[in-house]
């Protein structure tokens, strides 16, 4: 508790120290600290096919989750992986999170593209037994470049409730 307290102590006596008038506060970036290393990038993700900024957002909601707390109109933001090898087509989102992508696999004619993600069990503290499963239909711009789609995605939570979420996909090729 006597940590607490001065935590607390601290954190108010430099909120006041950065108010005060007689102390300026800086309005430009001050030079780094030479032993200071230089934040780093992970490696490049390894991932095959082109990569694409993709937004995708909440158009409909079916049914509720615990977990799921999104509104309709809600828009994320991922790196896409985008694999088109004669009519078989891979997409991987988010490539740039191993241990949370989702990965769709289909078919590609004439432009217009259907695939879908295998199933696969999760769970949250509120929901223990949780399969989703999702898929994807859309097409590519005339000339290769951008791609619009529609994705369903479903939780089932245990044997009760589920919850259906359409995004709505927006791309372009890096």
């Amino acid at each position: 508790m006597r940590a607490l307290v001065t935590v607390l102590m601290v954190a108010a006596a430099m909120t006041g120290y950065a108010c005060d008038a007689d102390h300026a506060t800086p309005t430009s970036p001050t030079s780094r600290d030479v032993a200071t290393p230089a934040p780093r990038a992970g490696p490049a993700p390894q991932v095959p096919g082109e990569l694409w900024k993709l937004a995708t957002t909440v158009v409909a909601l079916d049914g509720s989750a615990c977990f799921w707390s999104a509104p309709v109109g809600k828009t994320f933001d991922w790196t896409l992986s985008v694999e088109r090898t004669g009519s078989d087509v891979r997409f991987v989102y988010d490539v740039n999170n191993v241990h949370d992508n989702l990965s769709f696999v289909g078919t590609v004619s004439n432009g217009v593209f259907a695939a879908a993600s295998e199933t696969f069990s999760s769970s949250w503290a509120c929901a223990p037994r949780v399969t989703l499963s999702s898929s994807v239909t859309g097409s590519f711009s005339g000339d290769g470049r951008a791609l619009s789609g529609t994705e369903r995605l479903t939780y089932r939570v245990g044997d009760g409730e589920g919850l259906t979420i359409t995004l709505e996909w927006r791309a372009t090729r890096m």
